[in-house]
């Protein structure tokens, strides 16, 4: 008998080239595997990210439409404040529409453009010689650019008021309404009463300018009270205002207050102003943000704006930096473990390969095989009962969760109708969840939100699945306002199947919402009476005192020799009376304009403030034979009238309150000290400030009354002993508040006063601009 020795020798090289062979085989099938599971984590993160980026972009696209709208809202107070006047002259616009460009920073300009028929045009020219404009005319421009004066027609349209002036002196006088696109605006807004815009570039002078919007409202005369009920196009028509806006400023001011960063913006204009493509009129590029090198194409959204019936358009990518931040490493580590599975697996069956001489334990193995199969299956069978069991427990706490959540959930088939609603979403609706399944839901809403759900439904259909808003009709007819955020479903092959959705009842919110607006409505219409009131103050309510006081002086003059003397007393005391209150008016309105009508804070020299104060007091110091000590002030920011004004209030008063027996002493001294800043925003942190006293030898008064001094008409003696009308320092505090600082006095009765002003040296950014 032969000895099968070499036999199994030469066999076992072709058994160990059939285990490399299968060992190739699981490596390529473990790299197959580990491909396929890394593209479809891949796919799922693009999927996601792409709607992650839908979510981030559209806020900087919210934040361009409400700063448009807040733009023309701007506007609207404009005519509000021609409506509620009989008549607006030069300075009231100027007055009025100088800080609207400090609030709203793309405003170019603002324009009033009377509505002037032909009989009207002499008297409209003469009476520009009354606002130191002599030589204005209304003109119109010849072929090469040139102003020339205008010819006579049956109505013009000029540029009369502008603000700011600087920069656009070449518009005044100018008739816009003969450009035709300005006709047609005008047109348009007259017939409308609503804002209409158009291309503002032929009134913005210079050339290579950006983009410049204008928007035009229609103001009507109100002189009859039923002109305001006519419609807009029957009413008598009194001019146009004119906002010309930048928009490029506009949108890079809300890209900014948006808070995103790493996305590139552009913004298109729209193409139907010069019959041309869509224009650039903003980039993060162009604003020199430059976010990153390279934009992620497929991470685009694209929305648009609306501004007074035109149609711009904003265009959001993605750039590098912005995906570095939302990256996720899920594909590297599904293709990191399916990369060490497969190593694992081939090393291990490579090393199967290498066992010495498995032909003589071929018999044992196959046995220890089989007995570890057994075992392996029986585990099997046990671990895949556990998992059984673990799945119908987490179903049932799944379904226990569904059930019982807060936020209403539905799933839709192909079709669109209800396959499952959780018992929130029914009580939502105010149905059963059997009533509910089968049908559409766009059976529980009006037309509107119809619209809006079909839209929904067709981008579900494309693989959109952004969350929205939709409101929804209760059995009861109530709106309930919900945000729907959907995902939809579909098969291996990618078929439409049908979607879910988490729908949150957002009515609450809703409501707080129209309240919040119905709040906000109500204090710039109560802010609008009292700019109302300080007006009728300042011009209506001092005319009949002026007469009074005029015709009293009249009768003082040409009747006195009739009077007896109890009507030469009365006749003193009504003129006396009058000019009282007068004063009071005065003072009033001098205490309200200190926040109201304040100049920008610019660099002032306190010692040349106080020189000049002392100058316009030398009479009166020569007369009380007072002795005036001044020091050293230092240069502060801050508004020079009202330094001016506190300075005068405070030496005045020390002059004024003075003992008859004593020579009258002031002293004016000042320092610097550094101080936490008041503000809890910027977190105390120390400020330089200046702090000033003025210091009397005068009458002085009890400690009890060191607060009431500062009260609105608070006087401490009778008119009889001290004239005034108790402002005096109530106007001097408000000064001092308005430049972020205070004014605190001390005194001993007949030893004087002591009156100590801390003002800050210099004025934070968010202090002027709010100025």
């Amino acid at each position: 008998m032969a000895d099968p020795t070499p036999a199994r020798t030469q066999m076992r090289p072709a058994r160990g080239g059939r285990f490399r062979v299968v060992a190739l085989l699981v490596f390529l099938l473990g790299l197959t595997i580990t491909a396929v599971a890394s593209y479809e984590v891949w796919r799922l993160e693009r999927s996601r990210a792409c709607i992650a980026f839908a979510e981030t972009a559209s806020r900087p696209v919210a934040a361009c439409q409400r700063d448009c709208d807040l733009y023309i809202e701007e506007l609207r107070s404009i005519r509000r404040f021609y409506d509620a006047s009989k008549l607006v002259e030069r300075p009231e616009f100027t007055e009025f529409g100088r800080d609207i460009p400090r609030r709203r920073p793309a405003v170019e300009a603002l324009i009033w453009a009377p509505y002037v028929p032909r009989d009207e045009r002499a008297a409209l020219e003469a009476g520009a010689a009354a606002d130191d404009l002599s030589g204005l005319r209304i003109y119109d421009r010849d072929d090469a650019g040139r102003l020339v004066v205008a010819p006579a027609r049956d109505v013009y349209c000029p540029v009369w008021y502008v603000e700011p002036l600087r920069g656009h002196e070449t518009l005044l006088g100018l008739d816009v309404s003969t450009d035709r696109a300005v006709a047609g605006a005008f047109d348009t807004a007259r017939e409308t009463g609503g804002p209409t815009a158009f291309n503002g570039g032929m009134l913005v002078p210079g050339a290579g300018r950006a983009p410049v919007l204008a928007v035009v409202l229609a103001v009507y005369r109100h002189d009859e009270p039923e002109e305001a009920r006519k419609p807009p196009q029957e009413r008598r028509l009194m001019g146009f205002l004119i906002g010309l806006l930048r928009m490029q400023d506009l949108i890079s001011e809300a890209v900014t207050d948006s808070g995103v960063s790493g996305i590139e913006v552009r913004g298109y204009d729209s193409p139907s102003f010069a019959n041309r493509e869509p224009a650039v009129v903003y980039s993060t590029d162009a604003a020199g943000a430059n976010p990153s090198v390279g934009r992620i194409g497929y991470l685009r959204y694209t929305a648009k704006l609306t501004v007074a019936g035109q149609q711009w358009s904003l265009v959001c990518t993605a750039t590098r930096r912005y995906a570095a931040a939302t990256r996720s490493w899920g594909v590297w580590r599904v293709a990191i473990a399916g990369l060490l599975l497969t190593l694992l697996a081939a090393a291990y069956l490579s090393a199967v390969v290498g066992r010495a001489e498995w032909a003589e334990r071929v018999v044992a193995e196959r046995t220890a095989d089989l007995s570890k199969a057994n075992a392996d299956m029986q585990r099997e069978v046990e671990t895949r009962e556990r998992i059984e069991e673990a799945l119908r427990h987490s179903e049932e706490r799944f379904r226990e969760l569904v059930e019982r959540m807060s936020e209403g959930l539905s799933v839709l088939d192909a079709d669109s109708h209800f396959t499952y609603v959780n018992p929130t979403m029914a009580r939502m609706l105010g149905y059963t969840q059997e009533e509910l399944l089968g049908r559409p839901p766009g059976e529980y809403m009006d037309e509107v939100n119809r619209a809006i759900l079909a839209d929904q439904l067709q981008r579900r259909r494309r693989g959109e699945s952004g969350s929205y808003e939709v409101a929804w009709t209760s059995r009861s007819r109530r709106q309930v306002h919900t945000i729907v955020s959907p995902r939809p479903l579909r098969d291996p092959d990618g078929t439409y199947r049908g979607s879910f959705a988490v729908i949150t009842d957002i009515s609450r919110r809703k409501l707080a919402e129209e309240q919040l607006e119905r709040l906000s409505a109500e204090l710039q219409r109560s802010n609008l009476e009292l700019e109302q009131f300080a007006y009728v103050a300042s011009h209506d309510l001092q005319e009949p005192l002026r007469k009074i006081t005029a015709f009293g002086d009249r009768l003082e003059a040409k009747a006195q020799d009739a009077l007896d003397e109890v009507g030469r007393d009365y006749l003193a005391r009504m003129q006396s009376a009058a000019r009282r209150m007068q004063g009071l008016i005065n003072d009033l309105l001098a205490y309200s304009r200190v926040t109201t009508k304040g100049r920008p804070f610019e660099s002032v020299d306190l010692d040349e403030v106080l020189r000049g104060v002392l100058s316009d007091l030398e009479v009166r110091v020569q007369e009380t034979g007072a002795r005036v000590e001044v020091g050293t002030l230092p240069t502060i920011e801050a508004d020079p009238s009202q330094m001016r004004q506190l300075f005068q209030n405070l030496v005045g008063n020390a002059l004024k309150f003075r003992r008859a027996d004593v020579e009258p002493l002031v002293r004016i001294t000042g320092e610097t000290v550094d101080l936490p800043d008041p503000d809890p925003v910027r977190g105390g942190a120390p400020r330089p400030f200046c702090r000033i006293t003025v210091e009397d030898n005068g009458i002085g008064f009890e400690a009890k009354h060191a607060e009431r001094i500062f009260g609105v008409f608070q006087r401490l003696h009778s008119r009889t002993e001290y004239e005034g009308t108790g402002m005096g320092l109530a106007i001097c505090r408000r000064v001092a508040e308005r430049h972020g600082g205070s004014l605190t006095a001390r005194s001993v009765p007949g030893e004087g006063s002591t009156f100590a002003v801390l003002l800050p040296i210099r004025q934070v950014q968010e202090e002027a601009d709010h100025d």
